[in-house]
Order: structure tokens, then C-alpha cells, then sequence
């Protein structure tokens, strides 16, 4: 929201409703497109093919009927609902249903395993917006900037292994040099 005000001006700040519904299924399905990509890789283009069509026939209809009632709301709902359904939940099953991961699996390491950092991340965000405050762009941007580091320090020390941690400091050399 505040990134829309400080761009597009106040009248826009209704708009980030229909940003965030927009938003939304990308963290469900983001972690399940690596299925997407297995299916192609290993000729399954049918898996992909289906439930892709399944989610456009869905997101169509639902929009189509969303909108008469809500708006462009309604239209966001109708994509977020079809997307949730196909790439979070049908494409996990199919993988799992072809031996390509167990869905225990996946849940505990696409979503458990991250939940802390996800929480923490959330939090600062907060945190930081309360204290910096976000009324004009170098507010906002310290803020964000701030949230990029503690991210990054966070993911480090507790998500990054020894081997991980070398290979991005040879990495990070070869480039400062």
C-alpha cells in the first residue's frame, strides 16, 4: 500500500487490496513450480498441460462471475482461488502421485521449514515501517533496504550451511574484486 501512495498518489491506495489478492498465490505455488518444471524436463507435458487449462477455464469463469458482484476485487479473488487450487494443491498431489517427492516432504521443506523466516521477516518489515515510517520514498526505501539486510543476515546464519556459505563468499570476491 505504501508503495503504491508514494508512486501513484493517494487515490491509489485502494489498489493494494488487489495487489496483495494478486500476490497471494505466489507464496503457495511458487515452491511447487519446481513440478512444473520437473514435468517438462521428464516429457509430462500433459500433467502441466491439464491442470494449466483447468486453472484458466476455473480463473475465467470465477472472474467472469466475481466481477459483476466485487469489481476488480472480484476479478483478483477469481485468479487467486483457481491458482491456490491447481499449482499449490493439484500440482504437489500429481508430483507426489508420480514418486517425485512425498507431500510430507514437500510441505515440511517448501513451508514449515521456512515459517520462521517468513515470521521474522513479516515482523521486521513492521517493525522497521513503525519505526522509519514510510511517507516519502527514502523512508520507505531505508525500510526496506534495512528489512533486505536483516533478511539476508537471518538467512545466513541460520538457513545457509558451511559449504553453502563458502561458494557464496568465493562468489561474492570474484565480484568486489
Amino acid at each position: 500500500g505504501d508503495f503504491l501512495v508514494l508512486w501513484m498518489g493517494a487515490s491509489f491506495a485502494e489498489s493494494a487490496t488487489i495487489l496483495k489478492l494478486l500476490t497471494l498465490p505466489f507464496f503457495l505455488t511458487l515452491p511447487a513450480m519446481v513440478f512444473t518444471y520437473y514435468f517438462y524436463a521428464t516429457s509430462r507435458h500433459s500433467l502441466n498441460a491439464r491442470i494449466l487449462i483447468f486453472e484458466a477455464l476455473a480463473n475465467l469463469s470465477l472472474s467472469l462471475i466475481l466481477v459483476q458482484q466485487f469489481g476488480l476485487r472480484g476479478i483478483a479473488f477469481g485468479t487467486l482461488v483457481p491458482a491456490v487450487i491447481c499449482r499449490g494443491i493439484l500440482l504437489p498431489l500429481q508430483a507426489a502421485g508420480t514418486g517425485v517427492t512425498s507431500l510430507k516432504e514437500y510441505v515440511r521443506s517448501s513451508f514449515i521449514s521456512c515459517l520462521p523466516l517468513a515470521a521474522f521477516q513479516f515482523a521486521s518489515l513492521i517493525a522497521l515501517k513503525n519505526m522509519i515510517g514510510a511517507s516519502n520514498w527514502i523512508n520507505f526505501l531505508c525500510g526496506n533496504a534495512l528489512g533486505l539486510i536483516l533478511f539476508i543476515a537471518v538467512v545466513w546464519i541460520f538457513y545457509l550451511g558451511a559449504e553453502e556459505r563458502a561458494y557464496l563468499r568465493r562468489r561474492l570476491t570474484r565480484y568486489t574484486l
